[in-house]
C-alpha cells in the first residue's frame, strides 16, 4: 500500500480549513474613502483564491483554500503572510506568524518549522531526514 502526499478531496471538505489575508479593509493610512464626511478604510475586493497544502506537525499535509484580496483604491493586494503593492513591493506583517508560505501553494505550520529546527541543531538531523 503507498501513502500520497497528497491530501483527499474529502478531507478538506471536512477541515474546511481556509487561510484569509488578516485584514478585510486596506492598511494604506492614504487609502480612505469618506461616508457622510468620515473616513473610512477602504474594503477590500477582488478575492482570489487557489488550492494549497498546509503541512502541519499534527495532521500532515492538509488541504486548504488560500485567499487573497485587492484594494481598488491603491491595488495593493493582501495575502495570508504578506501584501504586494502595485506588483511590486513585497511587505510582510509584523510579528512571526503561525504558519508560513514556502511556496506558491505550500504552507508550512510554525510548530513544524520549529521541531525541524531543533531535530537539526540538537540531533543534527539533515533536510533529507527532516524531510522523510
Amino acid at each position: 500500500m503507498r501513502c500520497s502526499s497528497i491530501p483527499s478531496e474529502s478531507m478538506a471538505l471536512r477541515l474546511r480549513l481556509d487561510l484569509y489575508p488578516p485584514t478585510r479593509s486596506c492598511r494604506n493610512p492614504e487609502c480612505k474613502i469618506y461616508i457622510n464626511g468620515v473616513s473610512q478604510p477602504h474594503p477590500l475586493a477582488k478575492s482570489l483564491w487557489n488550492k494549497a497544502v498546509l503541512y502541519t506537525r499534527d495532521l500532515g499535509p492538509v488541504p486548504v483554500w488560500s485567499h487573497s484580496a485587492l484594494c481598488n483604491q491603491c491595488s495593493t493586494r493582501y495575502y495570508p503572510n504578506y501584501t504586494v503593492q502595485k506588483g511590486e513591493t513585497c511587505v510582510y506583517y509584523e510579528g512571526v506568524p503561525s504558519m508560513i508560505q514556502v511556496a506558491t501553494h505550500a504552507y508550512i505550520e510554525m510548530t513544524l518549522c520549529k521541531r525541524f529546527e531543533t531535530s537539526m541543531v540538537c540531533a543534527w538531523v539533515s533536510t533529507m531526514n527532516n524531510a522523510r
